[in-house]
This record gives structure tokens, sequence and C-alpha cells, in this order.
């Protein structure tokens, strides 16, 4: 946030505060019953404080959104920039590198369970194969 529109905002809240202050003196006297003469003065005072008033209190809500627009603009991250694009390629090749090795892992994992399974039948039919032999001598 820059100070500069920092400060324009701060300057018309307090544009906004003295106008409000002025408008309710103003209001005090027209209904404290001053003669029609300076009634319809104060009136017409307080009527152009009002519309001062209004006119500051939408210069200050303009101001807060365009600190806000601003705010938002500095932080948010351009997407299109090279680098967020690597970043974001750089993540996703990482991702499919992880990926890619619990595939392998997985696969070898399975391959050395099938190769005990063989093993072992291997191992049985050998050994029903030497049962059987004995038998028959």
């Amino acid at each position: 946030m820059s100070s500069g529109a920092a400060e324009a905002v701060v300057s018309t809240l307090h544009q906004v505060q003295q106008l409000t202050a002025a408008m309710a003196r103003l209001d005090e006297k027209v209904s404290a019953g001053h003669p029609s003469s300076q009634g319809g003065q104060l009136q017409r005072e307080l009527d152009e404080a009002k519309r001062e008033a209004l006119d500051a209190e939408r210069r200050a809500r303009d101001a807060e959104r365009r600190l806000h627009e601003s705010a938002v603009r500095t932080t948010a991250p351009d997407l299109n920039s090279p680098s967020v694009m690597a970043a974001i390629q750089a993540a996703v090749q990482q991702a499919a590198k992880a990926e890619r090795e619990r595939m392998e892992a997985a696969a070898a994992q399975h391959l050395q369970q099938r190769q005990a399974e063989a093993d072992a039948k291997l191992e049985a039919e050998r050994a029903a194969w030497t049962t059987n032999r004995a038998w028959k001598t």
C-alpha cells in the first residue's frame, strides 16, 4: 500500500468528520429557532454541508476501493509470469516423478511377491517329486 494513497484516505475521512461536525452545529442553530432571515441562510449552509459531506464520503469510498484493488493486485501472483510458470512446471514434473517412483516400487514389490510364490511352488513340486521317487525305490 502506498503511503500517498493511505494519506489520501485518511485526509478524506478527516474531511468527512469535519463536515459532519459542521452539519451538526448548523442543524443545532436551525433547530434553536434563529430568526427566519438567518434560518434560511443556515438551512442553505446546512444543505451545502450535507452535499459536501456526501461528496467526501463518496471520495473516501472510491479511495478505499482503489486502495483495496491496488493491494489485491500487488499480493496476487501473476500466473503468466515466467517464474510462476517455471515453478508450476517444476511442481508438475516433481509430482510425475514421485508417481512414477511409486508405481515402479509397487511393480517391483508385485514381481518379488510373484517370484516368491513361484519359488515356493517349485520347491513344493521338488519336494513332492523327491518324496514320490523315494516311494518308488
